[in-house]
């Protein structure tokens, strides 16, 4: 496992190769994509996982490297990963700006010290970065989930609840009547008893046991698709240049799981309004407004999570079309 990752752009090769015999010298580990990267590997997962894996990264901050789209995200990339970022080489290029905002409060001048005395400050660093000094928004799916897995983890979730919602839209066939033109959804989102009354009378004993086996295997399919939104999000995070927006995915991600306890309320809600119509009780205005409010909830944040997603993946796609967007 490599201790440095070296970021670096193309024309400045001279330089990142003395920096490579430099740290070859100091019997110090590295990863550097022109050696290390392997044929036919995405080399954005690679690069993440190089990054989660090292201690610290080393940029070299050229007036090459200033407009790099590449280097930026790798930039945002190390922030976020709460590694130390360091200046391997030369001075900061003035026009870098935005170079330098991402690197504060990580960044440090290393100008002629030695390997040694870096490696002294990075344990000092380290101490300090685990007193929160350089805390950020953070997600568990982050540390649970390895940069290299996420897309498999993302499919692989993505297949169960599409079986779940498949095996859910089989069973609410039967649900819409007159009164419930939209089956479980004109229940959930009926807000008031009377209308809520209504839906419950036009469905017979078969379709009210129906709707409460849909609720029952919702609570299955709240946690698969919460937690595919969520780790989508906490992926589509990591393709943004902007590091507002990598940390509006994170909230996003957290968002996802919040939309998953909204929907198990409301499934809560609604199975109490259908245990009450099985003794012929009125619907409880408590439990029909809380529905309401749970599931609108629920399709806000999801709704959210999905335009997200879908900017991140336009953004990935058509991103290298942007005048900042540079090849290394």
């Amino acid at each position: 496992m490599a201790e440095v990752f070296i970021s670096w752009a193309s024309p400045d090769k001279a330089a990142v190769d003395e920096l490579a015999e430099r740290l070859e010298v100091s019997g110090i580990k590295y990863w550097i994509s022109s050696r290390d990267m392997r044929p036919g590997e995405d080399p954005r997962d690679r690069v993440q996982k190089e990054i989660q894996d090292a201690k610290v990264a080393a940029f070299l901050l050229s007036d090459t490297a200033a407009d790099r789209e590449w280097i930026i995200r790798e930039l945002d990339w190390c922030v976020f990963a709460k590694k130390i970022v360091l200046p391997a080489a030369g001075p900061l290029c003035q026009p870098a700006d935005e170079i330098a905002i991402r690197l504060s409060p990580a960044l440090v001048s290393f100008d002629a010290c030695s390997y040694p005395l870096k490696l002294s400050i990075l344990a000092a660093l380290e101490k300090k970065r685990r007193k929160g000094v350089f805390d950020s928004m953070r997600h568990p799916l982050e540390a649970v989930i390895p940069v290299e897995q996420r897309r498999r983890a993302i499919v692989a979730l993505t297949v169960v609840t599409g079986i779940l919602g498949a095996v859910l839209a089989n069973i609410g066939r039967s649900l819409p009547t007159d009164r419930a033109k939209q089956g479980i959804l004109s229940f959930e989102l009926a807000g008031d008893p009377i209308i809520a009354s209504a839906s419950l009378k036009s469905w017979d004993a078969a379709r009210r046991a129906a709707a409460q086996t849909s609720l029952s295997i919702d609570y299955a399919f709240l946690l698969c698709y919460s937690t595919t939104l969520a780790l989508a999000c906490v992926a589509a995070s990591s393709l943004f240049r902007r590091s507002f927006l990598t940390t509006v995915g994170l909230y996003l991600a957290w968002g996802s799981w919040l939309a998953g306890l909204f929907d198990a309320l409301e499934n809560y809600a609604l199975l109490r309004i259908l245990q009450g119509a099985t003794l012929n009780a009125v619907p409880e205005d408590f439990a029909v407004s809380m529905a309401r409010v749970c599931a609108l909830a629920k399709f806000g944040l999801i709704f959210a999570a999905l335009t997200y997603i879908a900017a991140a993946g336009f953004y990935d796609a058509f991103g290298d079309r942007f005048p900042l967007a540079r090849n290394r």
